[in-house]
């Protein structure tokens, strides 16, 4: 897939951990991976195991593929994904999710994590507000060398059920706000930040209204762009019946999966936008039943221009 040089491709997909067919899924995502050609794209629902002595907590402060300490290499699935593609790989566990099959004592933790095509320069990562210790949530930073200068990419993964929308509306306060911080805190950002991840909630939701800027009224608005919405995007379901594993169980069509970018004035910005679902194919024959996730992905194009503000662009990537 083409595109011109002026383009930051980043991309987004809830990967199932290790559920279904995983070792069948596995080729289909990577697949995929090669052909959109991502610059950067972020993972939500990776599994890894720890050691039985390890305090995995610790490792929430976000790691390297190439200094993972705390987590065996060798069972991360971004690792699995990234493997001879050309991808630096970093990590940050959110919950444990019990023992591990082997080797006996292990625990497995699901978590986040980000792909980068250049060298990540810092990773880092916080946790997310909950009420609900046995399943928590985390943020992860990775910050990444551009043509244009440094970008701060961020992913995560919000609380999942209707019954924790409250909960969802409180990470996204937090998130918005350590993301306003951060960048505050540079002194001369080359690039807006970047956050994409599996929100589980729908653009009409108090959540995602935190992070579009459509709040309550008489709140602030967060001053960030929904690239899907900016790229003239419709039918944008990521989690859709189509897919024979949402299909199993009865589930509505909704889109939950974001890729969110900042307006902030930098000395680049991100100017025209288009986006696209990813990772939505089956393997053949369709009636395999075989698809890369029970999410579908977004992928988008964000031109770069200096000093520019987002401008929508309702053109197809490919009659670009």
């Amino acid at each position: 897939m083409k595109r011109r040089t002026d383009v930051l491709r980043v991309a987004t997909l809830n990967i199932w951990n290790r559920s279904g067919p995983w070792l069948e899924r596995l080729p289909l995502i990577r697949r995929e991976l090669e052909l959109l050609e991502p610059d950067v794209i972020g993972l939500q629902e990776v599994f890894a195991d720890v050691g039985p002595d390890d305090a995995w907590e610790e490792a929430a402060s976000g790691v390297a593929a190439a200094a993972m300490p705390r987590i065996m290499h060798d069972t991360c699935q971004a690792v699995e994904i990234a493997q001879g593609l050309g991808y630096e790989v970093a990590y940050a566990p959110a919950s444990d999710q019990g023992v591990a099959k082997r080797p006996p004592g292990n625990r497995r933790i699901q978590g986040n994590a980000v792909l980068s095509r250049a060298p990540i320069r810092s990773v880092s990562a916080v946790w997310l507000p909950t009420s609900r210790q046995n399943e928590r949530r985390s943020l992860l930073r990775a910050d990444i060398p551009t043509p244009w200068g440094e970008l701060a990419f961020f992913t995560t993964h919000l609380s999942w059920g209707s019954e924790h929308a409250r909960e969802r509306s409180r990470q996204a306060q937090f998130i918005v706000s350590r993301v306003l911080e951060a960048e505050g805190s540079a002194r001369s950002a080359a690039l807006p930040a970047i956050i994409v991840g599996d929100f589980n909630a729908e653009a009409h939701e108090e959540s995602v209204r935190w992070m579009v800027g459509g709040v309550p009224s008489g709140t602030e608005g967060a001053p960030f762009t929904d690239a899907w919405n900016a790229g003239g995007g419709v039918d944008g379901a990521t989690f859709d019946p189509r897919n024979a594993y949402v299909a199993a169980r009865d589930e509505s069509a909704r889109r939950i999966d974001y890729i969110v970018v900042s307006q902030r004035q930098a000395r680049y910005a991100f100017g025209s936008m288009t986006a696209e679902l990813a990772f939505a194919t089956p393997a053949q024959p369709p009636s395999s039943g075989l698809w890369p996730s029970d999410h579908f992905g977004v992928v988008a194009d964000l031109s770069v221009k200096p000093g520019s503000t987002v401008m929508p662009a309702r053109r197809p990537r490919n009659e670009q």
